[in-house]
């Protein structure tokens, strides 16, 4: 193996012909691995095949963080449509994507922005800017094998870069970032080139607005508490649309939501969410303003505005039964309650110190109501606070 200190020549070369590579390549099939912290940790691992100028493919593979279960995901961009499929929960999607610009924005405009790893990939100059400022650090040093070239420099009090290159081909490898006890980057594997791609979703698959997160499971003391638990958890996975009215200390919420819109009001406040645009109201004049679906938490909590909690889950394309039992709960099946003419499956979910109780219609296997209490050592509460829904 060959160590050199880099001139300025050969900084230009190892940096300039992996942008100009990039830069020419119309297509390819790439698995993106990031990692951060500690010793690679895995955070995130994209397979990606891009046919310029509008072709793409990309498998997001998400390991489990928190509340939050692995998730296995599919998008593709065909001209000006990007569909996603959820591999897990076997539902898809359909958004519309702008035409111009690099791939890279056009698959943004219609899911968000990719991590930086992957983005590269679609924008290759893009690419070619992150080289630029790589090479611009003095003192690189460069390691040569038949495989690959490794530019390698270190910078007191700010950290340590590595970048690693094809030695065949110039194409990009890896790029590893340390400062400290703290080190970032990602590793790029490369396949063999597509020769088309296609999308068409599976039989059988549900078609949807938003993906879901999927939460962690909780345990369950029975097969009984499981399988109630788990049509709930169905229902409002396929759940089109809602109206409904919720009734908690603060007052009374009267809410609905659809694939692409929402409304809600709850004393002098209200609002109303469809075609891109939120129209809303704090008791005087009616305001309006553009939005995305996936950014209208964010705009309401910016202007002040209420968001019922359960709505709040739906917008973000989380599941309300999940979200609300956590993975550190024991779920049991309590019995099943006639109350009027409706039937309710009640569920508890309990660890030390706390206490839920789930009432589920038993023939929508939506929430009913929920009543969440602090406990003693003895199960007697001190602290309790209840929810509970009625649908139009």
């Amino acid at each position: 193996m060959i160590i050199l200190p880099l001139l300025s020549l050969q900084v230009t070369n190892v940096f300039d012909q992996c942008a100009a590579t990039h830069l020419a390549m119309k297509r390819a099939r790439v698995v993106v691995s990031a990692y951060s912290k500690g010793s690679k940790v895995a955070s995130g691992r994209v397979e990606l095949a891009f046919i310029m100028p509008d072709r793409v493919r990309f498998r997001v593979s998400n390991a489990a963080a928190g509340h939050t279960a692995a998730s296995e995901r599919t998008y593709t961009l065909i001209g000006s449509k990007l569909y996603g499929m959820d591999l897990k929960a076997n539902e898809w999607l359909e958004r519309p994507a702008i035409t111009k610009g690099t791939l890279a924005a056009r698959v943004g405009s219609a899911l968000g922005t990719l991590d930086a790893s992957a983005n590269y990939l679609m924008d290759p100059v893009g690419l070619k800017t992150f080289l630029t400022r790589m090479k611009a650090i003095p003192g690189w040093t460069l390691q040569k094998n038949s495989i690959e070239e490794t530019a390698h420099v270190s910078l007191a009090k700010v950290g340590e870069y590595t970048v690693r290159f094809s030695a065949k081909d110039h194409r990009l490898l890896g790029v590893d970032i340390r400062n400290g006890k703290t080190t970032t980057g990602w590793t790029y594997e490369y396949g063999a080139e597509p020769t088309s791609i296609t999308f068409s979703p599976p039989k059988g698959a549900a078609k949807v607005a938003v993906f879901r997160e999927r939460q962690k499971t909780p345990t369950f003391a029975s097969a009984q508490a499981k399988a109630v638990f788990q049509s709930s958890v169905m229902a409002y996975r396929h759940l089109k649309s809602i109206s409904y009215s919720v009734v908690d200390s603060s007052g009374t919420w009267k809410a609905g939501f659809g694939s692409a819109s929402a409304s809600q009001t709850f004393g002098a406040t209200r609002f109303t969410y469809g075609g891109g645009t939120l129209k809303y109201s704090k008791g005087g004049a009616t305001k309006s303003v553009k939005v995305t679906m996936r950014l209208l938490p964010d705009m309401l909590a910016k202007i002040k505005m209420p968001l019922e909690p359960l709505l709040r889950t739906l917008i973000e394309g989380t599941n309300p039964i999940e979200r609300l039992v956590a993975e550190d709960l024991r779920v049991r099946y309590v019995g099943s309650v006639k109350a009027g003419a409706n039937r309710y499956d009640v569920l508890e979910a309990a660890k030390p110190g706390y206490r839920m109780t789930l009432e589920l219609r038993s023939d929508s296997h939506l929430i009913a109501s929920v009543v969440s209490e602090q406990v003693d050592a003895r199960g007697n509460a001190f602290g309790r606070t209840e929810r509970r829904f009625t649908y139009r």
